[in-house]
């Protein structure tokens, strides 16, 4: 069976980096773990996904969003879903920021997840972002 798309999760919790590998695997989805912001980074550049699911606190509280920075200024950028617990995404976080742009996902969902909904946004991102040179 084909992969239907590469993810990188980029989250400290083992127990959902297992739990959402275990279902992105059932759906055809190849997935790569990091359990920071700095490794998954690295395995960014590695590894060239199709998109990002990315937290937002782990080495610090906004770790996800410095990453997020990261990848929206690279040569190449992916996609960004960002999954965590904290309740109020970027937009309301940040509202006033001039570099807001520079750090919003494409999508944002809260902990603990919704699968239909995460399965759905997950599908949609991936239909439009723009194709990756190879």
């Amino acid at each position: 069976m084909a992969v239907a798309a590469t993810v990188l999760l980029i989250d400290d919790d083992e127990d959902f980096c297992a739990s959402i590998r275990s279902l992105l695997e059932a759906e055809g989805y190849g997935v790569v773990t990091a359990a920071s912001g700095k490794e998954g980074l690295r395995k960014l550049a590695e590894v060239h996904p199709d998109v990002v699911l990315l937290d937002v606190m782990m080495e610090s509280t906004t770790e996800g969003y410095a990453v997020s920075g990261a990848i929206k200024v690279g040569a190449v950028p992916v996609p960004v879903i960002m999954i965590s617990s904290v309740e109020y995404g970027p937009a309301e976080l940040f509202a006033r920021s001039e570099e807001m742009e520079m750090i919003r996902p494409d999508a944002y969902l809260t902990k603990p997840v919704d699968v239909a909904k995460f399965l759905d946004t997950l599908k949609v991102v991936l239909a439009r972002r723009a194709p990756v040179p190879k």
